[in-house]
């Protein structure tokens, strides 16, 4: 994507924001968006993204590195994120995550990655720790999610370091096919809040399941639209039937009713084909949250992830 293109796709995602606003529903014009999932992009310059982000819409984003093909590429993606984090200092918050061994398929995991992560997290530069992919389809990585090493990174997401009381949240990936492995994590820090990525791919029914056995499991609803194209069948991945209406589904509903304090928003956007969607997928959340009771659609849309990060006070 050259800087042109990202320039232009900018402007018309911004004038599709506000062109949704004035035609939503008086709730949705008014409702802000924390996006609690997001991952920086390749193209355009810093002051692009900038750009970017403040034409989007949304009132605050987690922003987690893109998928690095190399350690020097992880690298390079940390150094532009805490750029962008000083340009946008009450918009951009951070994840500290661990990149994928690409000779292995691995996450690249060793002491020296959790020295690293308790200096990230010491310094309050990075607000979270994610997203981790240990068990991604995509990325075919097949790392446990109860890995030794990656225990103690969970266990360093709530805990005292150096007189600092530490308390961030884990965003991980794990498919649904490894939910005993993520369970197996979550028995294992129960002082630890973690975030099951893209609800797990998951359906309702067994989301409703963990969240009722796990207090301390949190979903986001990045990717659960009817727009990307993904692994799962679109019938699974969206969160409304396939009507004009595109009607909430009622054992979705029973989810984010129920457990409405634990929901956040998030936009998974990362890949370039995303960006074009943008304006699309935001008018499909908002959609989404207007059948929602209204304390229920705040929460989801930005005090959830507000609390969460502490950034309430």
């Amino acid at each position: 994507m050259t800087r042109l293109k990202l320039q232009v796709l900018v402007l018309v995602f911004g004038a599709l924001f506000w062109l949704q606003s004035g035609n939503a529903s008086e709730s949705a014009s008014e409702r802000v968006l924390f996006d609690a999932h997001s991952h920086l992009f390749e193209a355009g310059s810093d002051v692009d993204l900038a750009f970017f982000y403040g034409m989007a819409g949304l009132g605050k984003v987690l922003l987690f590195p893109g998928k690095a093909r190399s350690v020097e590429e992880w690298h390079l993606y940390r150094a532009r994120m805490e750029r962008l984090r000083e340009l946008l200092p009450e918009q951009i918050y951070l994840g500290t995550d661990v990149p994928i061994d690409s000779a292995t398929n691995r996450l690249a995991l060793s002491s020296d990655t959790v020295d690293r992560i308790r200096s990230d997290l010491i310094s309050g530069n990075y607000v979270a720790i994610g997203e981790l992919t240990p068990r991604h389809q995509v990325f075919e990585t097949r790392t446990p999610v109860d890995h030794p090493i990656l225990l103690k990174i969970y266990k360093l997401a709530s805990s005292t370091i150096q007189e600092t009381h530490i308390n961030v949240p884990v965003i991980i990936h794990v498919e649904k096919e490894f939910v005993s492995e993520l369970r197996s994590a979550l028995n294992k820090n129960l002082n630890t809040t973690f975030i099951w990525a893209h609800a797990g791919d998951a359906d309702p029914a067994s989301v409703y399941k963990m969240m009722r056995l796990h207090r301390s499991l949190w979903i986001d609803i990045s990717c659960r639209n009817p727009l990307y194209v993904r692994h799962s069948p679109m019938e699974e991945q969206s969160l409304t039937l396939d009507d004009d209406e595109k009607t909430l589904k009622k054992d979705w509903k029973r989810v984010f009713e129920t457990y409405s304090d634990r929901v956040l928003f998030g936009s998974d956007l990362g890949p370039a084909d995303r960006y074009e969607q943008a304006g699309e997928m935001i008018q499909y959340y908002q959609h989404v949250l207007d059948q929602l009771s209204d304390a229920t659609a705040r929460k989801i849309a930005s005090g959830n992830i507000t609390r969460l990060l502490g950034l309430d006070d």
